[in-house]
């Protein structure tokens, strides 16, 4: 019933939902029309209106520039640890444990939670990596695991990520001089990401998410659809006979003194003084990436 109740959904979003672009878009013209209708409404004319449009072109569509460097700052740290050699060495090795599709789907679901917890561009690679190499060594022993809804699990982390540490809202109240300073005080993450009802909810999501979806899996063989058989990557080239410039890339000395300065910075700065926001939490995974990496050039 659950697997029927979970094809029918998913039919019906393949249809009728329309990709996050296109609510954006509608969003931006709906809150546009009605603004005008606002101007209006005030008994202003058409000179309100075209004040408004002056508005949105030369500041309301720049203003949150700064917040959107952080988010794809992010995805783009995220992505640089998720990759990192010694991470994606874990991830085989964990890969390497389910035994059964259930198993497999709630482990897949069960680290993408975990994932997002920590940081959302964290989960979405993490996920999708693991889930990946799930489906491979499933299809090369022979035995059955629905990959699509292996894959729906692998991003079950963006479901909990806002009350997790990277979680926007929240980090950005505790950053001092908000941009809504004026109007809201500094909440501190101990009222929201950590208080009693945050963690309550993101436990029984960690608990409740992976066993629901799990429920999903198709029982009849006919239902199972097994994950594609990838290309198997080139060898890499050699790093013998590489230009100056090339071993100039490839030095580590790079990375030490940038995570160096990274690390002096946070020490000289103190425990006291230390916010947990949006820009300190890009500092840090962007050193951790760059630690993790072995030199600009692998980064």
């Amino acid at each position: 019933m659950i697997f029927r109740l979970g094809q029918y959904f998913s039919r019906l979003s393949q249809r009728y939902l329309p990709e996050p672009f296109i609510f954006a878009l509608f969003l931006t013209f709906a809150a546009v029309t009605f603004a005008i209708c606002g101007q209006w409404q005030l008994g202003k004319s058409w000179r309100g209106v075209s004040d408004l449009l002056i508005f949105w072109q030369k500041t309301g569509l720049w203003q949150y520039l700064e917040f959107g460097m952080q988010m794809v700052l992010v995805l783009l740290t995220g992505h640089a640890v998720a990759t990192a050699p010694p991470v994606l060495r874990f991830l085989k090795r964990l890969a390497s444990w389910p035994q059964s599709p259930v198993s497999a789907i709630i482990m897949t679901a069960a680290l993408s939670i975990a994932a997002g917890l920590i940081h959302w561009g964290l989960a979405l690679i993490v996920g999708a990596y693991f889930a990946k190499e799930v489906g491979q060594r499933f299809r090369e022993s022979g035995k059955l695991l629905h990959y699509p809804l292996c894959g729906a699990a692998a991003y079950l982390g963006l479901m909990v990520w806002h009350g997790g540490m990277s979680g926007s809202a929240p980090l950005v109240m505790n950053t001092p001089g908000h941009f809504l300073s004026e109007q809201v005080a500094l909440i501190p993450v101990s009222e929201t990401l950590f208080s009693p009802l945050n963690m309550l909810l993101t436990f029984g999501f960690f608990v409740g998410l992976p066993l629901a979806i799990a429920a999903l899996h198709p029982r009849r063989e006919e239902d199972i659809v097994i994950a594609p058989l990838l290309p198997v990557k080139g060898i890499q080239a050699s790093v013998e006979g590489l230009s100056w410039v090339e071993r100039l890339e490839s030095s580590p000395l790079w990375f030490i003194l940038f995570v160096s300065l990274g690390m002096a910075s946070f020490y000289v700065a103190g425990w006291e003084r230390f916010h947990l926001s949006l820009n300190s939490l890009n500092l840090i995974f962007l050193l951790l990436g760059f630690a993790l990496h072995k030199n600009p050039k692998a980064y």
